[in-house]
Protein backbone atom coordinates (compact mmCIF):
# COMPACT_ATOMS: atom_id res chain seq x y z
CA UNK A 1 0.00 0.00 0.00
CA UNK A 2 0.79 3.92 -0.59
CA UNK A 3 1.56 3.41 -4.08
CA UNK A 4 0.70 6.65 -6.13
CA UNK A 5 -2.40 5.32 -7.97
CA UNK A 6 -3.66 4.74 -4.39
CA UNK A 7 -7.34 5.90 -3.95
CA UNK A 8 -9.93 6.29 -0.84
CA UNK A 9 -11.38 2.82 -1.59
CA UNK A 10 -7.98 1.19 -2.00
CA UNK A 11 -8.05 -0.75 1.24
CA UNK A 12 -11.86 -1.63 0.87
CA UNK A 13 -10.75 -3.16 -2.35
CA UNK A 14 -7.90 -5.16 -1.12
CA UNK A 15 -10.45 -6.77 1.91
CA UNK A 16 -13.21 -7.43 -0.71
CA UNK A 17 -10.61 -9.11 -3.00
CA UNK A 18 -9.10 -11.17 -0.40
CA UNK A 19 -13.09 -12.20 0.86
CA UNK A 20 -13.83 -13.05 -3.13
CA UNK A 21 -10.59 -15.01 -3.75
CA UNK A 22 -10.42 -16.83 -0.79
CA UNK A 23 -7.01 -16.30 0.26
CA UNK A 24 -6.54 -17.01 3.87
CA UNK A 25 -2.81 -15.32 3.75
CA UNK A 26 -2.04 -11.98 2.38
CA UNK A 27 0.81 -9.91 2.81
CA UNK A 28 0.42 -6.71 3.35
CA UNK A 29 3.17 -4.36 3.40
CA UNK A 30 3.79 -0.16 2.85
CA UNK A 31 5.56 0.90 -0.12
CA UNK A 32 9.18 1.90 0.78
CA UNK A 33 11.94 3.07 -1.56
CA UNK A 34 15.14 0.78 -1.54
CA UNK A 35 18.24 2.79 -2.26
CA UNK A 36 19.82 2.10 -5.62
CA UNK A 37 16.34 1.52 -6.90
CA UNK A 38 14.41 3.23 -9.66
CA UNK A 39 12.20 4.13 -7.37
CA UNK A 40 13.95 5.82 -5.36
CA UNK A 41 15.94 7.78 -7.68
CA UNK A 42 12.62 9.02 -8.48
CA UNK A 43 11.04 10.07 -5.70
CA UNK A 44 14.47 11.66 -4.75
CA UNK A 45 14.36 13.60 -7.86
CA UNK A 46 10.93 14.43 -6.43
CA UNK A 47 12.12 15.10 -3.22
CA UNK A 48 9.51 12.99 -1.54
CA UNK A 49 12.00 11.22 0.37
CA UNK A 50 11.82 11.36 4.52
CA UNK A 51 14.53 10.89 6.56
CA UNK A 52 12.91 9.52 9.86
CA UNK A 53 13.68 6.76 11.85
CA UNK A 54 9.80 7.08 13.87
CA UNK A 55 8.10 6.65 10.17
CA UNK A 56 7.25 3.11 8.79
CA UNK A 57 8.59 3.89 5.16
CA UNK A 58 10.64 6.71 3.39
CA UNK A 59 7.99 7.50 1.25
CA UNK A 60 5.90 10.90 1.33
CA UNK A 61 2.70 9.33 0.35
CA UNK A 62 0.37 11.31 -1.78
CA UNK A 63 -2.84 10.76 0.25
CA UNK A 64 -1.23 11.27 3.43
CA UNK A 65 1.22 9.12 5.58
CA UNK A 66 -1.45 8.98 8.44
CA UNK A 67 -4.21 8.07 6.14
CA UNK A 68 -1.88 5.05 4.26
CA UNK A 69 -0.77 3.53 7.98
CA UNK A 70 -4.25 3.74 9.20
CA UNK A 71 -5.90 2.37 5.96
CA UNK A 72 -2.99 -0.55 6.48
CA UNK A 73 -4.30 -1.11 10.09
CA UNK A 74 -7.87 -1.32 8.74
CA UNK A 75 -7.12 -3.97 5.95
CA UNK A 76 -4.41 -6.12 8.24
CA UNK A 77 -7.40 -6.11 11.12
CA UNK A 78 -10.41 -6.93 9.00
CA UNK A 79 -8.72 -9.86 6.66
CA UNK A 80 -7.59 -11.35 9.94
CA UNK A 81 -10.74 -10.78 11.90
CA UNK A 82 -11.08 -14.76 13.42
CA UNK A 83 -14.01 -15.60 11.46
CA UNK A 84 -13.17 -14.17 8.49
CA UNK A 85 -9.94 -15.96 8.36
CA UNK A 86 -11.17 -19.62 9.66
CA UNK A 87 -13.79 -18.88 6.85
CA UNK A 88 -10.86 -18.78 4.15
CA UNK A 89 -9.28 -21.35 5.78
CA UNK A 90 -12.30 -23.62 5.83
CA UNK A 91 -12.84 -23.01 2.07
CA UNK A 92 -9.33 -23.84 1.12
CA UNK A 93 -9.38 -27.26 2.44
CA UNK A 94 -12.26 -28.39 1.06
CA UNK A 95 -11.20 -26.86 -2.05
CA UNK A 96 -7.53 -27.20 -2.70
CA UNK A 97 -6.02 -28.87 0.90
CA UNK A 98 -7.85 -32.43 -0.53
CA UNK A 99 -5.44 -32.72 -3.66
CA UNK A 100 -2.43 -32.31 -1.77
CA UNK A 101 -0.33 -35.69 -1.99
CA UNK A 102 0.42 -36.89 1.55
CA UNK A 103 2.74 -40.02 2.64
CA UNK A 104 2.43 -43.26 1.23
CA UNK A 105 2.88 -45.07 4.64
CA UNK A 106 1.37 -42.54 7.04
CA UNK A 107 1.40 -45.12 9.59
CA UNK A 108 5.28 -45.38 9.59
CA UNK A 109 5.30 -41.83 11.01
CA UNK A 110 3.21 -42.79 14.08
CA UNK A 111 6.06 -43.62 16.68
CA UNK A 112 6.02 -42.87 20.41
CA UNK A 113 7.54 -39.81 20.29
CA UNK A 114 5.22 -38.84 17.34
CA UNK A 115 1.96 -39.56 18.49
CA UNK A 116 3.20 -37.69 22.64
CA UNK A 117 4.37 -34.69 20.47
CA UNK A 118 0.79 -34.30 18.81
CA UNK A 119 -1.18 -35.10 21.84
CA UNK A 120 0.81 -32.17 23.80
CA UNK A 121 0.26 -30.11 20.80
CA UNK A 122 -3.43 -31.38 20.68
CA UNK A 123 -3.71 -30.39 24.15
CA UNK A 124 -2.29 -27.09 24.41
CA UNK A 125 -4.28 -26.04 21.15
CA UNK A 126 -7.61 -27.05 22.32
CA UNK A 127 -7.11 -25.22 25.84
CA UNK A 128 -5.65 -22.26 24.72
CA UNK A 129 -7.67 -21.88 21.20
CA UNK A 130 -10.92 -23.86 22.18
CA UNK A 131 -11.12 -22.83 25.67
CA UNK A 132 -9.38 -19.68 26.48
CA UNK A 133 -9.32 -18.26 23.39
CA UNK A 134 -11.93 -15.16 22.93
CA UNK A 135 -12.85 -17.03 19.40
CA UNK A 136 -13.52 -20.21 20.19
CA UNK A 137 -16.96 -20.38 18.47
CA UNK A 138 -15.10 -19.97 15.28
CA UNK A 139 -12.69 -22.03 16.20
CA UNK A 140 -14.70 -24.80 17.31
CA UNK A 141 -16.48 -24.48 14.02
CA UNK A 142 -13.52 -24.87 11.79
CA UNK A 143 -12.30 -28.09 14.31
CA UNK A 144 -16.31 -29.76 13.55
CA UNK A 145 -15.75 -29.04 9.80
CA UNK A 146 -12.26 -30.60 9.72
CA UNK A 147 -12.63 -33.62 12.12
CA UNK A 148 -15.84 -34.62 10.75
CA UNK A 149 -14.03 -35.33 7.14
CA UNK A 150 -10.71 -36.72 8.79
CA UNK A 151 -8.88 -33.89 7.93
CA UNK A 152 -6.59 -33.74 10.83
CA UNK A 153 -3.25 -32.86 9.70
CA UNK A 154 -5.45 -29.40 8.06
CA UNK A 155 -6.99 -29.19 12.13
CA UNK A 156 -3.61 -29.08 12.80
CA UNK A 157 -2.13 -26.46 9.76
CA UNK A 158 -4.94 -24.35 10.30
CA UNK A 159 -5.49 -23.63 13.89
CA UNK A 160 -1.66 -22.63 14.56
CA UNK A 161 -1.32 -20.77 11.72
CA UNK A 162 -4.49 -18.95 11.98
CA UNK A 163 -3.52 -18.26 15.87
CA UNK A 164 -0.38 -16.34 14.63
CA UNK A 165 -2.18 -14.32 11.59
CA UNK A 166 -4.52 -13.10 14.42
CA UNK A 167 -1.91 -12.41 16.76
CA UNK A 168 0.02 -10.68 14.56
CA UNK A 169 -3.28 -8.64 13.20
CA UNK A 170 -4.06 -7.04 16.55
CA UNK A 171 -0.26 -6.31 17.36
CA UNK A 172 -0.32 -4.39 14.26
CA UNK A 173 -3.44 -2.08 14.86
CA UNK A 174 -1.89 -1.93 18.18
CA UNK A 175 1.35 -0.57 16.84
CA UNK A 176 3.41 -3.30 17.91
CA UNK A 177 4.39 -4.35 14.31
CA UNK A 178 5.93 -2.91 11.77
CA UNK A 179 4.00 -2.19 8.62
CA UNK A 180 6.85 -2.18 6.31
CA UNK A 181 9.55 -5.36 5.83
CA UNK A 182 12.06 -2.47 5.65
CA UNK A 183 10.65 0.25 8.27
CA UNK A 184 13.78 1.74 10.79
CA UNK A 185 10.92 2.37 13.34
CA UNK A 186 11.85 0.55 16.81
CA UNK A 187 8.91 -1.00 18.32
CA UNK A 188 8.39 -2.33 22.17
CA UNK A 189 7.02 -5.43 22.24
CA UNK A 190 4.57 -6.16 25.08
CA UNK A 191 5.20 -9.54 26.43
CA UNK A 192 2.00 -11.84 27.95
CA UNK A 193 1.49 -11.25 31.47
CA UNK A 194 4.53 -13.49 33.28
CA UNK A 195 6.56 -13.72 30.31
CA UNK A 196 10.41 -12.41 30.40
CA UNK A 197 10.12 -8.56 29.31
CA UNK A 198 11.58 -8.21 24.97
CA UNK A 199 13.73 -5.30 24.35
CA UNK A 200 13.14 -2.78 21.55
CA UNK A 201 13.54 -4.80 18.00
CA UNK A 202 16.47 -3.07 16.58
CA UNK A 203 16.27 -1.89 12.96
CA UNK A 204 17.03 -4.06 9.81
CA UNK A 205 20.51 -3.51 9.12
CA UNK A 206 21.90 -5.05 5.85
CA UNK A 207 26.06 -3.95 6.63
CA UNK A 208 25.73 -5.52 10.01
CA UNK A 209 24.21 -8.28 9.39
CA UNK A 210 26.73 -9.21 6.88
CA UNK A 211 29.38 -8.62 8.97
CA UNK A 212 28.04 -10.78 11.44
CA UNK A 213 27.26 -13.87 8.90
CA UNK A 214 30.80 -13.69 6.92
CA UNK A 215 33.53 -12.27 8.99
CA UNK A 216 36.60 -14.53 8.90
CA UNK A 217 36.64 -17.07 12.05
CA UNK A 218 33.54 -15.44 13.55
CA UNK A 219 30.80 -17.47 15.02
CA UNK A 220 26.95 -18.05 14.61
CA UNK A 221 25.28 -17.66 18.14
CA UNK A 222 21.39 -17.74 17.59
CA UNK A 223 21.30 -14.75 20.32
CA UNK A 224 23.24 -12.40 17.87
CA UNK A 225 21.18 -13.74 15.15
CA UNK A 226 17.60 -12.86 16.63
CA UNK A 227 19.16 -9.37 17.94
CA UNK A 228 18.27 -7.97 14.21
CA UNK A 229 15.05 -6.75 13.33
CA UNK A 230 11.73 -8.34 11.81
CA UNK A 231 12.71 -7.52 8.30
CA UNK A 232 14.35 -10.68 9.16
CA UNK A 233 12.81 -12.85 11.32
CA UNK A 234 9.10 -12.13 10.55
CA UNK A 235 9.39 -15.69 8.57
CA UNK A 236 11.48 -17.17 11.20
CA UNK A 237 10.68 -21.20 11.52
CA UNK A 238 12.26 -23.41 13.75
CA UNK A 239 12.45 -26.34 11.29
CA UNK A 240 15.89 -27.90 10.56
CA UNK A 241 16.88 -26.16 6.94
CA UNK A 242 19.41 -28.56 5.25
CA UNK A 243 22.41 -25.84 5.37
CA UNK A 244 25.14 -27.22 6.72
CA UNK A 245 25.17 -27.63 10.40
CA UNK A 246 23.18 -24.49 10.68
CA UNK A 247 19.12 -24.21 12.03
CA UNK A 248 16.82 -22.67 13.42
CA UNK A 249 17.21 -18.74 12.63
CA UNK A 250 20.56 -18.85 11.61
CA UNK A 251 19.42 -20.72 8.77
CA UNK A 252 16.57 -18.65 8.11
CA UNK A 253 18.80 -15.70 7.97
CA UNK A 254 20.63 -17.19 5.09
CA UNK A 255 17.31 -18.26 3.31
CA UNK A 256 15.58 -14.64 3.29
CA UNK A 257 19.10 -12.83 2.65
CA UNK A 258 19.44 -15.22 -0.43
CA UNK A 259 15.85 -14.41 -1.72
CA UNK A 260 16.71 -10.55 -1.34
CA UNK A 261 19.81 -11.20 -3.31
CA UNK A 262 18.98 -8.88 -6.45
CA UNK A 263 19.80 -5.79 -4.33
CA UNK A 264 23.38 -4.43 -4.37
CA UNK A 265 25.74 -5.79 -2.98
CA UNK A 266 23.63 -9.14 -1.12
CA UNK A 267 25.18 -11.10 -4.16
CA UNK A 268 28.25 -11.30 -2.36
CA UNK A 269 27.41 -11.45 0.70
CA UNK A 270 24.99 -14.95 -0.01
CA UNK A 271 28.14 -15.96 -1.96
CA UNK A 272 30.54 -15.47 1.11
CA UNK A 273 28.06 -17.23 3.68
CA UNK A 274 27.67 -20.38 1.31
CA UNK A 275 31.53 -20.65 1.40
CA UNK A 276 30.99 -20.49 5.27
CA UNK A 277 28.48 -23.23 5.12
CA UNK A 278 30.72 -25.47 3.15
CA UNK A 279 33.70 -25.01 5.19
CA UNK A 280 31.65 -25.85 8.79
Amino acid sequence: MGLDTDFDESAQTIIDFTRAAQIPIVTVNLLYALPATPLHERLRRAGRLVSDEGRESNIAFLRGYDAVVADWQRVVGTIYEPGALYERFTYQAAATYRNRLGPRKPWHHATRPAIRRTLTILARMVWRLGIRGDYRRHFWRMAWHTLSRGKVETLFQTSMVAHHLITYARECTRGLKQASHYSPRQIETEPPEGAISVPATPACDLTSLSDALTSPGAALPEARLNSYGPAFWRRASVERRPYGRLTGPAATCYEHTASLSQLRGLPEITARFERRLIKS
